[in-house]
């Protein structure tokens, strides 16, 4: 499957696509220059990351990678979106928006497509079915069925509930780290920060949900 994000202002565009495989992830363009510093995996490093051999963070390396050309972008930047998905058919989505939402929406793709990341595999049938421009209530939907699927096929014991809390309280603290990895090296990825918060807060929206209305 072909992921491109095609995004422009007034003054300029980007055009960034990678290749997602389902059953490796996400494929990333050649990196052509030097990762970041706030992609080393031991720069604020998520407190329950289970990883030791690699030397980046696989979900960081991977935004660094598609993500090198749009440091430009302000949060709040007017911009025109299309979004192009190919699979065994093209559908193309358009929207008016800002950076950081369609930053945020990109992000997305991203981590639930990075397979290195254990706290992100549960997300990668999510993001062979993407819907760039999904309102709240359908991406709350989607992300529930997603949960259920996935616990019918582990054979846990635990109650649904608890099971769906751990994901998405993991995933949150993926979210956090992934904040605090840019921030305190590079605060002037501003566009990218607030993508992030802005990612991070409709998994809190999952997580309340689950709490008020599923118990």
């Amino acid at each position: 499957m072909k992921l491109k994000y095609e995004i422009s202002t007034p003054d300029r565009s980007w055009n960034i696509e990678f290749i997602i495989d389902p059953k490796v992830g996400i494929i990333p363009p050649e990196k052509t220059d030097g990762y970041g510093a706030w992609t080393l995996l031991e720069v604020g490093k998520c407190p329950h990351c289970p990883l030791t051999n690699e030397r980046r963070c696989p979900i960081a390396k991977n935004i660094d990678t598609v993500l090198s050309g749009v440091h430009e972008l302000a949060s709040f930047d007017e911009v025109d979106a299309k979004v192009t998905l190919t699979d065994h058919i093209e559908t193309t989505t358009t929207a008016q928006t800002t950076a950081q939402q369609i930053l945020s929406n990109l992000v997305g793709a991203i981590i639930a497509s990075s397979s290195g990341c254990p706290h992100t595999n549960f997300l990668k049938p999510m993001v062979l079915f993407h819907r760039p421009f999904a309102g709240q209530d359908e991406s709350i939907y989607r992300a529930l069925a997603n949960i259920a699927l996935c616990y019918q096929q582990s054979n846990t014991a635990e109650p649904f509930t608890k099971y769906a809390l751990g994901l998405y309280k993991n995933l949150h603290a993926v979210n956090v780290g992934l904040v605090h990895r840019i921030r305190d090296v590079d605060p002037s990825e501003e566009a990218l920060i607030n993508a992030f918060i802005n990612l991070d807060t409709f998994v809190k929206g999952v997580i309340y949900y689950i709490e008020s209305n599923l118990q």
